[in-house]
Parts: C-alpha cells; sequence; structure tokens
C-alpha cells in the first residue's frame, strides 16, 4: 500500500514540478531529503538507533561521488557504487560497537562520529577542498535536464520506500519488531541482536548516501556546510 502511495505522490510530483522552475526545484530537494529521512526512519523509528549521523552518511556519499567525478573524471554511476558502500560499510562498523549502548548514549556516539567526519571535511583540504569544498560536479549522464531528474530522485524514493516495506514485513522486520520493543525477549527468542542491528544501520547507511549522490551531482557543488549535523537533527 505504501509502495502505491509513493508512487502517485512521485507521479504527481513529476507531472506538475516542471510546469513552474521553483516548484522543479523544490520538488527535486524535497525528494532528495525524503530519501535521507527515510534513512533515518529506518535507522530510528524501527531499529530503535537514535543516529545523528544521517547528514554525515549522505555527506560521504556526496563527497565520494564529487571526488570521482572531479579528480579522476569518472562517471557519475560509478560515483554511486562508493556513495552506497562507503557510509554502509562505516555505519556497519558503528552499530557494532554501539548497539549494546544505552539509547542516549548511542546517540551522543554517532553525534561525536558525525562531528570529526565534518571536522575531517574541513581540513582534507586535498581530498574535501576544506572550507571552500567542491565545485563543478558535473551532472548525472543522461539527467542533465531538470525534469529528467527529477523523475530519477522520484525513482529512486520509491525503490526505497519499496526495499523499507519489503524489509518490514519480512523475518527480519518482524525480528527487528521485537528488538526495538524488549531486547531481552528478542535474545531469549534467538535473535542475533547485534548482527541485526548492524545490517538495518548499514542499510539506512547505503539510503543516506544515495540521497548525498544525488544532491551532490544536482547542487554540483559540495562543502562541510552542505549536509552537516543540522541537516541529521532536522
Amino acid at each position: 500500500r505504501n509502495s502505491w502511495i509513493m508512487l502517485a505522490v512521485g507521479a504527481i510530483a513529476c507531472a506538475v514540478a516542471p510546469l513552474n522552475p521553483v516548484w522543479l526545484d523544490t520538488v527535486i530537494l524535497a525528494g532528495i531529503f525524503a530519501l535521507i529521512s527515510l534513512s533515518a526512519g529506518l535507522s530510528f523509528g524501527q531499529a530503535g538507533i537514535l543516529s545523528m549521523a544521517q547528514g554525515a552518511f549522505a555527506a560521504i556519499g556526496a563527497y565520494a561521488t564529487a571526488v570521482c567525478a572531479t579528480r579522476f573524471g569518472l562517471p557519475a554511476w560509478a560515483g554511486l557504487a562508493l556513495a552506497i558502500a562507503l557510509p554502509a560499510t562505516l555505519a556497519w562498523g558503528l552499530a557494532r560497537m554501539v548497539t549494546r549502548m544505552p539509547e542516549l548514549a548511542t546517540a551522543l556516539a554517532t553525534l561525536a562520529l558525525a562531528t570529526r567526519l565534518e571536522i575531517l571535511a574541513r581540513n582534507w583540504d586535498a581530498v574535501t577542498g576544506g572550507y571552500v569544498g567542491i565545485a563543478g560536479i558535473p551532472p548525472i549522464q543522461g539527467f542533465s535536464v531538470g525534469w529528467r531528474f527529477n523523475i530519477l530522485v522520484w525513482v529512486f524514493v520509491l525503490i526505497a520506500v519499496v526495499v523499507y516495506e519489503n524489509l518490514m514485513n519480512s523475518a527480519h522486520g518482524r525480528a527487528l519488531n521485537i528488538v526495538r520493543h524488549d531486547r531481552t525477549r528478542a535474545m531469549a527468542d534467538g535473535i542475533a541482536v547485534a548482527p541485526l542491528l548492524s545490517a538495518m544501520l548499514a542499510t539506512s547507511g547505503a539510503m543516506a548516501g544515495a540521497g548525498g549522490w544525488l544532491y551532490a551531482h544536482y547542487i554540483t557543488y559540495m562543502s562541510p556546510q552542505s549536509l552537516d549535523t543540522y541537516a541529521s537533527i532536522s
């Protein structure tokens, strides 16, 4: 049902937005941030992991594709693989360390990670461009026109909703629901809690990274202020 609702929303957005440049820009950005919001919903709403690093995961995806495109001349689709894999790997490693902590401690740990990544982005001039950032990120091949890019964004959102919905209706999703409400019972039922939560945060990180990939190729500029801790909190 949710997939059909999102399909209808995406179809309306793709049909109406080209009528006005302001609408088009708003709808594209709404779709990108909807993708990052879905990643936050997966980590906290379903896994119960209060992650303050979703903006950082998106920033990693954005920087990865920006560096690939501007420094190495790789196509945007090659950058997509890194934009998904890097934040997913980092999120998985982070989850292995923090999922046994109380919720507040987990939130602070992810906030500390996000802050460290921001500091790294500001000071690693050779890679991230430091405070100046990376400009001139090329558009995605075949989607340089605004209305086409809008369709691509909402296709990504629809895919994320389908993955989300199917995951929650699976055995893993039902196990995750038990973990979120009662970890002790989940362990008593034989659920491998830590690996399950790590997989969920990794999936969440990958989703946020895809949002960062779209953001970088739409804005064509990436800086430490683009997808910061404020974006995670929002």
